[in-house]
């Protein structure tokens, strides 16, 4: 699952970086008159430095980060399982997938409800596949691209940098 850890290097990246996307409209000229000399003074306070905060709800960006980077190192794990015929080493994997991605589907529902759905149909793939291990093949990759959809979308929702 490279495209994760890119994506999650992307955002560590741009963690890093310093801000400089704004707006390209500026904003106009205000042509009132200027206020009066007392009104300046009396709207003159010491200003503290504050973290602005997020407009409205987020996804805490390390959390999904570290949740997700468990999902996928259990779904690359799976794949190895299912490629070296390892049925019961693939069956326990899909088990702890299913259960991460629960908890990730947790994490992402008050803010992407499609994200944490989508997460909970790759879990329920991964829960019915895991007592039959010839259904585990099919239902890892249709496990991976729901999650990969997923997360795309929770990343969305992510808080800002």
């Amino acid at each position: 699952m490279p495209k994760v850890r890119v994506i999650v290097l992307a955002f560590a990246l741009a963690a890093c970086s310093p801000s400089g996307a704004s707006s390209s409209l500026a904003p106009e000229p205000s042509i009132a008159p200027s206020p009066a000399p007392s009104a300046v003074a009396a709207s003159v306070a010491p200003s503290v430095s504050v973290a602005p905060e997020p407009s409205g709800a987020c996804i805490d960006r390390g959390q999904l980060a570290e949740t997700a980077d468990s999902v996928n190192n259990s779904l690359q794990g799976m794949a190895a399982a299912l490629t070296a015929n390892t049925a019961g080493e693939a069956s326990a994997l899909a088990g702890t997938a299913a259960t991460q991605m629960r908890s990730l589907a947790g994490l992402v529902e008050a803010v992407r409800p499609l994200a944490a759905a989508a997460l909970r149909d790759a879990a329920d793939k991964l829960d019915s596949a895991k007592a039959n291990p010839a259904d585990v093949a099919a239902a890892a990759t249709a496990a991976q691209a729901l999650f990969s959809q997923a997360y795309d979308l929770a990343t969305a929702g992510a808080c800002p940098a």
